[in-house]
């Protein structure tokens, strides 16, 4: 039997987040979104989309690091992508994208969430193992290294949803913004 459901949208950004610039500080990109406490029962799914523009320059470009996390910036990784190599063309506002959907399997003070997501983005280094086109985001933050896994994350207090890029060098210009975050709930 089949259960009947809607998709809402709970957020959308209407303006650019805050552009992440020359900094290897793990660092929100777009505006958090509060999860009212109770919310995620199990089955309940969030699909997550975002895009947006990174520039990076022709010297050590560094590493890019993307990360989905429950709580806020030093909150619980739900996705992590692999340290994602930069091109040494210098680019600038490359696109990206982000898709991600997390799922609720257990609720309470120790439930657990399963998530899973891809990441696309113009300006990799192709010639690096770790750049898979796209990049698939890992529960857990281990998506190289082996398989999803459940995450234990609180369900009983409101949760900020973020969204966070990591560069591994701060040289001029290495930045990153988003332009549109839409968060949906599919049930």
């Amino acid at each position: 039997m089949g259960a009947q459901n809607w998709v809402e949208t709970l957020d959308t950004i209407i303006a650019d987040g805050t552009q992440i610039s020359n900094t290897t500080t793990e660092t929100i990109i777009c505006p958090d979104f509060s999860i009212p406490a109770f919310y995620m029962a199990p089955g309940r799914t969030l699909s997550l989309w975002a895009f947006g523009v990174n520039s990076n320059v022709v010297t050590t470009p560094g590493t890019l690091i993307i990360r989905v996390r429950w709580g806020g910036v030093a909150g619980t990784v739900l996705l992590a992508s692999a340290a994602q190599g930069l091109d040494t063309t210098a680019r600038t506002n490359a696109l990206w994208a982000l898709n991600a959907w997390i799922v609720c399997r257990t609720a309470g003070a120790t439930g657990t969430f399963m998530s899973g997501g891809m990441w696309w983005q113009i300006n990799l280094l192709s010639s690096t193992a770790s750049n898979l086109l796209p990049a698939l985001l890992g529960s857990a933050g281990t998506p190289l290294a082996s398989g999803n896994a459940a995450v234990t994350v609180d369900t009983t207090t409101a949760k900020l949803l973020s969204v966070t890029a990591q560069f591994s060098v701060a040289t001029n210009p290495t930045n990153l913004s988003c332009q549109q975050r839409i968060i949906e709930v599919l049930n």
